[in-house]
């Protein structure tokens, strides 16, 4: 899934893309209380094995 914005003037026009993982349900957790620790990153990419991506598909276009 992506969205793409376009954006016409008079003489060009201009457009963006960035591609979306809503399936991506991940988490970013504090580890320490140093700032120079690093967090505890978790992005749950593969979501999609434990969830019927036509259900999911469903819920985004609602």
């Amino acid at each position: 899934m992506a969205e793409i914005l376009i954006i016409p003037s008079a003489t060009s026009f201009s457009s963006e893309y960035w591609a979306l993982l809503p399936f991506a349900r991940g988490s970013i957790h504090i580890t320490s209380s140093v700032a120079g620790e690093p967090a505890a990153i978790n992005p749950n990419y593969y979501i999609l094995l434990h969830f019927p991506l036509s259900l999911d598909r469903r819920l985004s276009l609602d």
